[in-house]
């Protein structure tokens, strides 16, 4: 328990020293973006002297150019900001996930160093490798694309949403629906993925320890004129490990099927939607609105795909915490778990 609330401890100032900043920086890079989008009308407003709905829609932004001179001021102004902010943004993903890492992998040497050597011993030391290998790449992916990645994505989803409302009402609910379901969905269907994960991690940890092993008694394995035997059960483990990878490769395909199946279908239903309120009420300006609405809607689905991903990168960083979190301070009354 005081290994896991250590480890815990890291994550609460992981998240109070850089989040703040970090989501600041994102939602400027999100309103730059829209901004940068639906501002291109305003240019074709000012350049042909025609109303649209991107322009209208950049004036209830609360923004008014009144030359081309003052938008590839705004626009270019614009430009900078997403620069800077996409910068910063990325770079202090990074940093925290670097800082946690570290942290982690040098509280772990710690406390693997003071254990007494009777406890070091009872596993080869190739399995203890692994926790600064596989399980530290998996855990920085949890932090950078999992935690500061899924706040990232959300937010400029938010923004987003908030766009489609300035366009339609009834069509930005309809997609801020059939977003949550799809969601709901993927996460729901990622958590099966859990076992695959844990059982594909095991068996590629016993591989590695397997080589690792081997490697170490080579020259008794040439003495001992063993080779073939080694390699036999070197085979036999990769083919399982083989197998179980496959499986997952079934299943992550699907879901990348699924999020395609989603996304796509979100967009025939709007589509659907849009074609009854064009039978009902045949508006050239709302038609202008509907192909501004969808072009935002294609802006922000790739958004959308990342953050139905995030689940699965959750799922394998999570199951490393927890192996992690097995490594604790030797006493009279404890073992060594790994």
């Amino acid at each position: 328990m005081k290994n896991e609330g250590r480890i815990n401890h890291l994550t609460s100032k992981l998240n109070k020293s850089s989040l703040s900043f970090f989501l600041s920086a994102g939602l400027l890079r999100s309103i730059a973006t829209f901004l940068l989008s639906i501002s291109v009308g305003e240019f074709y407003q000012l350049c042909f002297q025609t109303g649209g709905a991107k322009a209208r829609l950049l004036e209830r932004a609360g923004v008014h150019l009144e030359n081309i001179e003052s938008f590839f001021i705004f626009f270019g102004v614009l430009v900078l900001i997403k620069m800077a902010a996409d910068f910063a943004e990325n770079y202090l993903m990074n940093q925290a996930a670097e800082n946690y890492v570290q942290n982690l992998r040098e509280y772990i040497f710690q406390v693997q160093l003071t254990w007494p050597s009777d406890h070091f011993g009872r596993r080869h030391f190739g399995k203890y490798l692994l926790r600064y290998s596989n399980d530290m790449k998996a855990v920085q992916n949890y932090i950078s694309r999992g935690i500061y990645g899924g706040w990232r994505d959300a937010l400029f989803l938010l923004v987003g949403i908030a766009t489609l409302y300035l366009l339609n009402n009834e069509l930005a609910s309809i997609y801020l629906f059939m977003m949550i379901v799809s969601v709901i969905v993927i996460f729901y269907i990622s958590r099966r993925q859990i076992p695959i994960i844990e059982y594909s991690r095991n068996k590629r940890n016993q591989l590695l320890a397997f080589v690792t092993k081997s490697f170490q008694r080579h020259t008794r394995i040439k003495t001992d004129q063993i080779e073939s035997k080694i390699i036999g059960r070197y085979s036999k483990y990769s083919e399982e490990l083989k197998n179980l990878n496959l499986k997952y490769h079934r299943f992550d395909s699907l879901l990348l099927s699924l999020f395609t199946f989603l996304q796509y279908g979100i967009i025939v239903i709007l589509l659907y939607r849009i074609y009854q309120i064009h039978q009902l009420s045949p508006d050239k300006q709302d038609i202008g609105t509907a192909l501004v609405f969808l072009l935002i809607v294609l802006q922000i689905n790739p958004t959308l795909k990342r953050i139905m991903k995030v689940p699965s990168i959750i799922n394998k960083g999570g199951i490393s915490l927890k192996k992690i979190q097995r490594i604790k301070p030797v006493t009279t009354e404890s073992t060594v778990q790994m």
